[in-house]
């Protein structure tokens, strides 16, 4: 594993992991990896909604921009749910996570990932994370961990550019396309 481009920013475990009895800086370390799971939501941290609000934040795309590149990694085809807090009414409530789903989906399509990909849900005050259910007093803080976008698998491409390839074959693809490019350079 490369560690270069980290900086100092990196956890404990991984300075123990790097530097501890290791020469040449050989990482022994167990990282642990969470399968992806279809159906299973994911919260996707720090996306929130400005009461009665449906536009992406400034300090939501940074977030956004993280799912993004998991699409871009992964063969995966998302659904993205949004949520509001118990403020107003049902039906009011479910339009509004329909608006706040779509404007954060659309942000993801502007950012080039295909339509077909990733679809949008809004849950309204359906799943509400803590006790700031309908009629119970709560600060604006606790309201808001209840807007919250989240998404969920709901399917794979069957098709990618990585089948049938072994990793042998994946690097010298990459060095021929590499070359290509500096060669492309080189004729300007």
């Amino acid at each position: 594993m490369c560690l270069e481009g980290l900086g100092n920013d990196f956890s404990p475990e991984i300075v123990s992991a790097t530097e501890t009895g290791n020469e040449r800086n050989v990482m022994i370390a167990d990282i642990p990896m969470k399968k992806i799971v279809k159906d299973e939501a994911i919260r996707i941290e720090n996306i929130y909604y400005d009461y009665n609000k449906w536009n992406i934040r400034a300090d939501a795309k940074p977030a956004l921009e993280n799912l993004v590149s998991t699409l871009r990694k992964n063969p995966i085809i998302i659904e993205l749910g949004s949520h509001t807090d118990s403020r107003g009414n049902n039906e009011y409530n479910q339009k509004l996570s329909n608006k706040r789903a779509k404007s954060a989906v659309d942000y993801i399509i502007s950012r080039g990932i295909k339509p077909s990909r990733i679809s949008a849900k809004g849950h309204g005050e359906s799943v509400i994370l803590n006790r700031c259910v309908d009629d119970v007093k709560c600060t604006d803080k606790a309201h808001q961990f209840n807007r919250r976008t989240e998404f969920k698998v709901t399917g794979f491409l069957h098709a990618t550019n990585f089948d049938k390839k072994s990793l042998k074959q994946l690097l010298e693809e990459e060095k021929i396309t590499k070359k290509r490019l500096e060669e492309q350079i080189e004729g300007i």
